[in-house]
């Protein structure tokens, strides 16, 4: 492996860094994208790990963090996470220290996508159901939130 070579990898690097947090898994994918050669990728990520610019940790919170304040649920969340190349072990370590209340979080997107007048109807109540799974949100969660919400 060149400098050349060590320097350009790692200069692109850098500006994906500098424009959002970004995993190991995605880093590494963009640079193959660039065609770096994997040893220099592979240089450079144990490099900028080492230094701290990338952590997966780190990115896999903010991700979290700004998911649930979208609107998404767990399931959603946790397969962003997976397909960004975050292990399973640090998801569930994530997950667990993550300060989110998954319930208000779902209850929010309830109230703001459907009326408690529409939920009567079975048809609305089916759309809703589906709309919250697509979201990511447990079933078991879902329907208890919306069988709370019609008896009101």
């Amino acid at each position: 492996m060149s400098d050349s070579d060590f320097n350009e990898t790692k200069a692109r690097a850098l500006t994906l860094l500098t424009a959002r947090e970004h995993t190991r898994g995605e880093l590494e994918q963009k640079l193959q994208r660039r065609e770096f050669s994997m040893t220099s990728i592979e240089t450079v990520l144990d490099e900028l790990q080492g230094e701290g610019w990338v952590d997966d940790a780190r990115a896999a919170e903010l991700y979290i963090r700004q998911r649930a304040n979208k609107g998404y649920g767990v399931h959603s969340i946790q397969a962003g996470l997976r397909n960004k190349g975050v292990s399973s072990e640090c998801i569930e370590r994530c997950f667990a220290e993550a300060d989110v209340d998954w319930v208000t979080v779902a209850q929010n997107v309830i109230e703001r996508k459907f009326s408690s007048e529409d939920l009567g109807e079975k048809r609305q109540l089916h759309k809703a159901m589906r709309f919250m799974a697509s979201r990511g949100f447990p079933a078991g969660l879902v329907n208890r939130l919306l069988r709370q919400l019609v008896e009101e």
